[in-house]
């Protein structure tokens, strides 16, 4: 056979197996497969090659992204006495930013700025953060009810009054992620401030990422562009690792001007699909199933069912019951049924 012929049989066995069955994982996508993955034919037969599929397709991430905000001091008033931040460091949440008139100003981070004095017996959607906030620097086990002892554990660290209140104006708001970067300080050492007074300026963080999965099956990951790093993609085409993928995006200038970017890259099977590659022409389309016929090996003489995996141009990764020691027949004789495939 003519490398012509070969070439014309698997297009036109393709495009057979895409029209009778109508399914799109028949699509063709332009991926490079190593040397061995698909199998070697004859006129007659072929090997049946054990191969996997991650079905890598090429998408985009929508990522959205926060805009500059300014931070404020809460309501105190008094002379800065400490400055410990700088322009392009991060602040995180716990940290000690500065001090007014000798008392710390804690970073803190949440939902929305602590706007009351809450304890214990504090309930409301604020209580609730507060204890997701302590939680998540090691205060506490709950995060949703607020606990005394949590409270004055995180104010002794810190270096506040051990009250077992959380008190509004010893606390600055960074913002609702754990860590922020201050593009700029509008504070200084021997500066009267009063509540309301401009701290910094923080950069923009990114909100949430969103890939399109659609026509997708089983557990995906996304892999941006020129990163070797994957992320799992959730319902909906979420991802959740949000500070992963935002440093990913700026180091490869997918940042946030403006607030809405896109970051090219690939969605891949988070697990490989186990099958067999046969060649497309080896494929009998029978009334929406699909079988190939089995010349020689364990399996031969029988009919067997299959399931596309994944198309190539090479050939076809199916799932069936097949072993590497099966030879399937290439092209076979028009009017072959699926009807007896075995199972």
């Amino acid at each position: 056979m003519t490398f012509t012929r070969w070439v014309r049989d698997v297009g036109a066995g393709l495009a057979g197996i895409a029209a009778a069955v109508g399914i799109g994982a028949l699509a063709i996508p332009s991926i490079r497969y190593p040397q061995g993955s698909v199998s070697d034919r004859t006129d007659q037969v072929a090997a049946v090659v054990p191969a996997t599929s991650a079905q890598p397709l090429q998408v985009s991430a929508t990522l959205a992204w926060s805009a500059q905000q300014s931070l404020l001091l809460p309501s105190r008033s008094g002379t800065v006495t400490e400055v410990n931040v700088s322009a392009g460091r991060p602040v995180r949440c716990g940290d000690t930013l500065m001090a007014i008139d000798g008392a710390p100003l804690i970073g803190w981070c949440s939902p929305f700025p602590l706007w009351r004095p809450l304890d214990e017996l504090s309930v409301g959607p604020d209580a609730q953060a507060a204890a997701a906030t302590l939680q998540q620097l090691g205060y506490g086990t709950s995060s949703s009810t607020l606990d005394a002892q949590a409270i004055v554990a995180f104010q002794q660290d810190v270096g506040l009054e051990a009250t077992g209140i959380l008190d509004p104006s010893t606390l600055l708001w960074i913002g609702v992620h754990d860590e922020a970067t201050l593009d700029s300080i509008a504070v200084s050492v021997g500066q009267a401030v009063a509540g309301q007074t401009e701290f910094g300026r923080v950069g923009s963080h990114l909100q949430s990422a969103t890939v399109n999965i659609s026509g997708a099956e089983g557990e995906r990951v996304f892999r941006p562009l020129g990163s070797t790093t994957d992320f799992v993609i959730g319902d909906g085409g979420s991802v959740a690792d949000l500070a992963g993928l935002e440093t990913v995006a700026r180091s490869t200038n997918a940042v946030a001007d403006p607030l809405q970017t896109v970051m090219p890259g690939n969605m891949l099977l988070s697990q490989p699909i186990a099958g067999f590659s046969v060649p497309a022409s080896s494929l009998i389309v029978d009334n929406g199933s699909l079988c190939v016929i089995v010349a020689e090996g364990p399996n031969s003489g029988k009919t067997i069912g299959v399931t596309v995996i994944e198309s190539l141009i090479q050939g076809v990764i199916v799932g069936a019951d097949l072993t590497d020691s099966d030879l399937v027949v290439v092209s076979p004789k028009p009017g072959q049924r699926c009807s007896n495939s075995a199972t």
